[in-house]
């Protein structure tokens, strides 16, 4: 995409954002589309599927994170439907974009400074504070192994003799009814904390004295039972040590907590059983429906 206005009108973006276009900046990874608006605006426009489901959780843990009290700025993102605007849709996954106002700041040559390591440490550690019910909506440990558990079922067949649109019906039935419960115990139970996933140089943004001033892109950001952001941090974080150990005196505890992960096992296992009990109550249901 060369030009934002293949997505939009230039009037309906002008309305959008408030004020003219006089610049734009369009730029393609093969995923999605960003555009930087006149310095001061940016819109992601996504491209497939994965990227779509990807920035739709991101807007809505902005959503969140902007009701946070963090040592850190966050980005404010907000929804923006397109499939009403005068312009074709590019796909059917480009029918909304993502529009925030731009975070003015530096990415840092390396982020393995001692005070950013200090400052990333305080700020994971405000975050991990804020209850784990509050992020409704932000995917779980829980999440991705019942959609396993739903993929192998497929892979076995075993619903092969049911029909499509009740197949579908009984999997919507066991989010709302066993993952639901799942989640709920989860959260109140576990505290699960939001890890970032993807906490590297080109998602930090530092002031003129090199200090922490934005966190970006939560798009792969999941509740984890311990923080493995600190606990398992990603390649090119070399000062460990000093990341560890700012989290645990702003926390005030230890950062590994085995028995979360214990917790989870036993919820998710749990969980299976129960699943397992549903499923096999409904196949012989379809069976007796002939």
């Amino acid at each position: 995409m060369k030009n934002i206005f293949d997505c939009i009108s230039e009037k309906e973006l002008s309305n959008l954002i408030g004020e003219s276009v006089k610049t734009q900046v369009v730029s393609e990874n093969g995923n999605s589309y960003t555009c930087v608006i006149n310095d001061v605006h940016i819109i992601k426009v996504p491209f497939n599927k994965k990227t779509a489901i990807s920035l739709r959780r991101e807007i809505n843990l902005a959503n969140i994170l902007q009701k946070c009290v963090l040592p850190a700025q966050t980005p404010a993102w907000r929804y923006v439907d397109l499939s009403h605007t005068s312009q074709e849709p590019l796909s059917k996954y480009a029918a909304f974009c993502a529009v925030a106002p731009m975070i003015t700041g530096c990415s840092p040559a390396t982020v393995n400074t001692p005070e950013l390591m200090t400052d990333l440490g305080r700020f994971l550690a405000v975050l991990h504070k804020v209850p784990a019910t509050t992020f409704h909506g932000v995917q779980t440990y829980i999440d991705i192994h019942f959609n396993h558990m739903i993929k192998t079922w497929e892979k076995q067949e075993r619903h092969k003799t049911v029909e499509v649109s009740r197949w579908k019906h009984f999997k919507k039935y066991l989010k709302n009814t066993c993952l639901k419960r799942a989640n709920d115990v989860y959260r109140n139970s576990v505290s699960p904390v939001l890890t970032h996933a993807d906490l590297h140089e080109r998602n930090v943004l530092v002031d003129e004295r090199g200090r922490l001033k934005a966190v970006l892109d939560f798009g792969n950001a999941i509740l984890t039972p311990e923080p493995q952001d600190i606990l398992f941090p990603l390649n090119g974080i070399t000062r460990q040590s000093v990341l560890l150990n700012a989290y645990q005196a702003y926390l005030g505890r230890r950062a590994d907590e085995p028995d979360k992960s214990q917790k989870t096992w036993q919820l998710i296992s749990k969980m299976d059983v129960q699943a397992e009990s549903i499923l096999d109550k409904f196949l012989t249901q379809e069976k007796q429906r002939g």
